[in-house]
């Protein structure tokens, strides 16, 4: 067996990443994983899985869409994870010179809702924090002022804390 370093289909993975940073990255390398599985599961090798056809492309999203080998997954992953395929592919066609095209073009992306499903704060819990901030001291009432009306993230007002610009081990910088 190849090390993934050896593989050229993981090269162009590796290249395309480079590319991406923090939670996106993490996220795409977890979707090109679990396609790079699915086309050894249908025995053709990636990245010519789904070259020239888009067949298995819409084949695995509507499959992903559907109950297919668990429960259905959102329409906002799929249509993430076509966003990191089309990209992958494009990088594959434009940058890597490895496909006349990419299979990915015109598969069809489930709608997703420009509304986020990502719960926020009331502002009645948002003025209890900002109470409650206030009440613990000064320096509480600014980070919090800070998090919640500005968007600061939390690693970068973990570092102006410190009084340094350098990153905190942990912290990675925010996702282009």
């Amino acid at each position: 067996m190849l090390g993934l370093d050896a593989d050229p289909a993981w090269r162009l993975a590796a290249a395309f990443l480079l590319g991406y940073r923090g939670h996106t990255r993490r996220a795409y390398f977890a979707d090109i994983r679990a396609w790079y599985g699915w086309c050894a599961g249908i025995d053709v090798p990636p990245p010519r899985c789904a070259a020239p056809s888009r067949g298995p492309v819409d084949r695995r999203a509507a499959r992903a869409s559907a109950a297919g080998d668990g429960p259905p997954v959102a329409a906002a992953t799929v249509t993430r994870r076509l966003s990191c395929l089309a990209g992958l592919y494009e990088y594959a066609v434009v940058d890597a010179g490895l496909l006349e095209a990419s299979p990915v073009v015109r598969v069809k992306r489930p709608r997703v809702s420009d509304r986020s499903s990502t719960t926020g704060l009331t502002e009645t819990e948002l003025i209890a924090l900002l109470g409650a901030a206030d009440a613990d001291g000064p320096r509480s009432a600014a980070l919090i002022t800070l998090l919640a009306l500005n968007g600061l993230r939390v690693g970068l007002a973990s570092r102006l804390g410190r009084g340094t610009d350098q990153p905190v081990p942990h912290d990675e910088p925010p996702d282009p």
